[in-house]
C-alpha cells in the first residue's frame, strides 16, 4: 500500500499548531521522556540505566 491509499482524499483538512514549551511544561516534558525511554528500550538498555532515569533529572 502507498503512501496515500488508504488515506481518504475527501478528508478535512487538519490543522496543527505547535507551541513553543515554557517552563510550565517541563514536568510533562520529563514526564513523557522518561517514560518513553523506560517503555520503548526496556531490553535493549539495562534496568539499571531505564530505572535510574528520573523525571528530576531531564
Amino acid at each position: 500500500m502507498g503512501v496515500a491509499e488508504g488515506i481518504a482524499h475527501d478528508a478535512p483538512a487538519t490543522s496543527i499548531h505547535i507551541l513553543q514549551a515554557s517552563a510550565q511544561d517541563l514536568e510533562a516534558i520529563a514526564r513523557v521522556l522518561v517514560d518513553t525511554w523506560q517503555s520503548t528500550f526496556r531490553g535493549l538498555l539495562s534496568d539499571e540505566f531505564l530505572e535510574g532515569m528520573s523525571y528530576d533529572h531531564q
